[in-house]
């Protein structure tokens, strides 16, 4: 798969991610639900972590600090924070609030790559402002609000977690960082999962919640 395909790809799985994990909200608990899908996202990636001592390399000395934050900030914090938002807001305008992650990514990486942001992607990043800023006004003073703000809190997890992926080793394939990233995650979510199964936990296993679950990881 081609580079522009990946990104065009995952831009599509992201846009859906919202509708998903609200339907998934009428049918398990939040937090247990996320969990679910970590689990089945590690399963599904654990073949190809079993090659070329993949597995090894995750519990490397060096780089298991940079691994575990990376999952920290780029699974843990985004799936509590995606999934709380989602109990209020709903799955449309968090896709929206979503797409404002483009502008964090081109401030933290001026602030802390020092990489120069060009005239284009400036009026671009305003253009997105723009557009979400008259999206979520609408719901100003709403529940839907509250929401919206917790959503606008994701990308910079999401965006700290890139600037720390870039300090892992050179050698370290894309495999093994996104092992990393669902392995260390997971365990992160732990604690938040025991927190959900002692209050209130809501869970079925019917056919379509299955493949809510699929889909999730």
């Amino acid at each position: 798969m081609s580079p522009l395909a990946a990104l065009i790809l995952g831009w599509a799985i992201t846009g859906l991610w919202p509708i998903v994990g609200k339907k998934g909200l009428t049918l398990f608990s939040g937090l247990l639900y996320s969990q679910a899908g970590l689990l089945v996202a590690l399963v599904v990636l654990a073949p190809a972590l079993a090659r070329r001592g993949r597995w090894r390399r995750l519990i490397d000395p060096a780089i298991r600090r940079d691994l575990f934050l990376v999952g920290l900030l780029a699974t843990t914090a985004p799936s509590v924070l995606f999934i709380t938002a989602l109990e209020y807001t709903s799955a449309a305008n968090a896709a929206i609030a979503a797409q404002i992650e483009v502008v964090y990514s081109a401030l933290l990486c001026a602030w802390l790559l020092k990489e120069r942001v060009s005239l284009t992607q400036a009026a671009a990043s305003a253009l997105v402002i723009a557009g979400t800023s008259i999206a979520l006004t609408r719901d100003l003073g709403s529940v839907h609000w509250k929401g919206d703000l917790i959503i606008l809190l994701t990308p910079w997890a999401f965006q700290l977690s890139h600037i720390i992926a870039k300090r892992l080793p050179a050698d370290l394939d894309a495999w093994t960082i996104a092992g990393g990233r669902l392995g260390y995650g997971a365990l992160a979510f732990l604690p938040f999962t025991l927190w959900g199964l002692l209050h209130g936990p809501r869970w079925t296993w019917s056919a379509e919640a299955a493949g809510l679950i699929l889909f999730q990881g």
